[in-house]
């Protein structure tokens, strides 16, 4: 049978490892010789984000049946016929304009999993004092 002292010198073993292997991690994705990883990741989900969000915005008028019952309405409200033209635009023409500049999220991102890999790979390389393949 197992004395409390045996077992109580085992209490908190667990959180010593979980911390060490989350010092490890966290410094193989932020710092090496090609700068800090996690900074490249954020900027691709900022930058898918952004044209999501940006997409998402795009939404018809709810209140009005089609575009010329919207336009009549603007006109009548005063606005001038510049703003008219865009906020009655399609948005199918809309995202028919926008699609040269729609990024792939899937490729963007198996990107940055492919960049973080090397560089986690090449981390016992630069522990040993070789070079590694990190960007």
């Amino acid at each position: 049978m197992r004395s409390f002292s045996t077992y109580r010198h085992q209490l908190g073993q667990s959180m010593t490892e979980y911390t060490i292997v989350l010092v490890f991690g966290v410094m193989a994705i932020t710092t090496g010789p090609g700068g800090d990883v996690s900074l490249q990741l954020l900027n691709a989900m900022k930058n898918n984000y952004e044209g999501y969000s940006y997409g998402l915005s795009m939404s018809e008028a709810p209140d009005y049946d089609n575009e010329a019952t919207y336009a009549a309405a603007l006109t009548t409200a005063g606005y001038p016929q510049e703003d008219i033209d865009r906020l009655t635009a399609s948005s199918i023409d809309v995202f028919n304009d926008l699609s040269p500049y729609n990024r792939d999220p899937l490729r963007q991102l198996n990107s940055g999993i492919a960049t973080l890999s090397s560089c986690v790979s090449a981390v016992p390389q630069m522990i040993t004092g070789g070079s590694g393949n990190c960007p």
